[in-house]
C-alpha cells in the first residue's frame, strides 16, 4: 500500500503524467505479471490433458458471446441477466445433444433431460 502510494506520487507529481495513463500502465503491468504466472499452470494442464485449453477457450467464447448478444438485444437490465443465463444454458444443451448423437450415453441423456426441464421451469417463472 505504501509502495503504491510512493509510486503514484512519483509518476503523478514528478513526471506529471495523466492519471489515465498511470492506470493504463498499472493494468499493463498486472496483465503481464498474470500472464507470466499462468505459464507454469498451462504447462501442467498440457501435461494432464492437452484438450482442456481449447475446450476452456471455446466455452469462454460461447458464454461471452451469449452475454454480449443479450446485452445488445435487451432494453432493460433485468432481461440482460435472464437472457445471458438462458442463452448460456441453451448453448450447453445444444452441445450436449450434438455430443450425445455420437456417443449415445444414457447418463448424458438424463443430464440433458434434467437441465432442459430446469431451463423450461426457470424461464417460465421469470
Amino acid at each position: 500500500m505504501v509502495f503504491d502510494w510512493i509510486r503514484f506520487c512519483f509518476w503523478y507529481y514528478i513526471i506529471h503524467i495523466d492519471i489515465y495513463l498511470y492506470v493504463f500502465m498499472n493494468e499493463c503491468v498486472i496483465n503481464v505479471m498474470t500472464g507470466l504466472g499462468l505459464g507454469p499452470l498451462m504447462d501442467y494442464v498440457i501435461m494432464v490433458d492437452p484438450s482442456i485449453i481449447p475446450t476452456a477457450f471455446l466455452s469462454t467464447c460461447v458464454i461471452f458471446g451469449c452475454f454480449s448478444l443479450s446485452a445488445m438485444l435487451s432494453d432493460h437490465r433485468k432481461w440482460l441477466y435472464l437472457g445471458g443465463t438462458l442463452m448460456s444454458f441453451l448453448s450447453l444443451l445444444m452441445f450436449m445433444s450434438i455430443i450425445n448423437l455420437f456417443i449415445g450415453s444414457k447418463l448424458l441423456f438424463q443430464v440433458f433431460f434434467n437441465l432442459n426441464t430446469f431451463l423450461l421451469n426457470y424461464s417460465s417463472i421469470t
